[in-house]
């Protein structure tokens, strides 16, 4: 992020710090499966959190241009990153960060790309997704196609929870 005060224009950089330590959403399907329902809640509740301050923040681009209302454009199971807190007397509690965000991603992409237009409802579409995701354990199923969460079958009984998400979608 640039910040010009006065003549002089400032960087600043956030640096990966203890992200060696995280896992992205992906790894932690694969090496721990499905989320319990109340697991699911409380990484959508977290993203959701995460969403709403970028969503409501302004960001000075590189062109000078103030814009306001900036969706992360890059939601998928890959640019989340999940911390677990598993000490055995406390229900497994998660801190999740939020990577590549699009705006940053697609910075540098060479021409002629089109820029995607993104937006905010097209994050919670895709929270929805991961969400999905992450009750079933996997994004695939076994011949390789991607799990819909609109087709029934794909449920099992957890109408709050499926509402929840249906919601996001």
């Amino acid at each position: 992020s640039n910040r010009t005060t006065g003549d002089r224009e400032r960087c600043y950089l956030v640096t990966p710090g203890d992200r060696e330590q995280l896992i992205t959403l992906r790894s932690y399907l694969i090496e721990h499966g499905a989320m319990s329902a109340s697991e699911v809640y409380q990484v959508l509740n977290q993203v959701l959190q995460s969403l709403e301050s970028l969503h409501n923040q302004k960001f000075r681009l590189p062109t000078g241009q103030i814009k306001s209302q900036i969706p992360h454009g890059n939601l998928n199971l890959s640019s989340i990153l999940i911390a677990t807190d598993s000490r055995p007397y406390l229900e497994r509690a998660f801190k999740i960060y939020l990577s590549d965000l699009a705006l940053w991603e697609n910075l540098f992409a060479p021409p002629p790309r089109l820029p995607k237009l993104d937006s905010i409802e097209q994050d919670l579409t895709a929270l929805g997704h991961l969400g999905f995701y992450l009750l079933k354990g996997r994004s695939v199923n076994e011949n390789g196609y991607s799990l819909s969460p609109h087709e029934r079958f794909n449920w099992e009984e957890i109408p709050q929870l499926k509402q929840y998400i249906y919601r996001l979608l």
